[in-house]
C-alpha cells in the first residue's frame, strides 16, 4: 500500500530553512574521508534570488547547484588587489 506524503505547511518550511531550529550547527558538519566525500553546505536565498539564480543556470545549462559551486570557486581563485 503506497501512503500518500502529507504537504508541508508554510510554518515547517520555514522552520526546516533556519539553521538556528538544526539539531547540529550547520559549521559542524565537515566531509568525510575519501575520494568521493562531500560536505553540503545550505544557502538561504528569497524568493527572487531564487528564480534569478534558477533562469541563470537553465540558460546555461547547468544546475542550480553547478551553478553556485562554479561561482564561489571563481571568486575564491581570482587574486585580490
Amino acid at each position: 500500500m503506497r501512503r500518500t506524503p502529507m504537504p508541508i505547511t508554510n510554518d515547517e518550511l520555514q522552520e526546516m530553512q533556519d539553521p538556528d531550529a538544526w539539531s547540529i550547527p550547520v559549521d559542524a558538519v565537515t566531509p568525510g574521508r575519501g575520494e568521493h566525500a562531500r560536505a553540503i553546505v545550505a544557502v538561504a536565498f528569497n524568493r527572487d534570488e531564487f528564480q534569478r539564480l534558477h533562469a541563470c543556470a537553465a540558460e546555461r545549462g547547468v544546475t542550480l547547484s553547478e551553478l553556485i559551486r562554479d561561482a564561489v570557486f571563481r571568486q575564491i581563485e581570482e587574486p585580490r588587489g
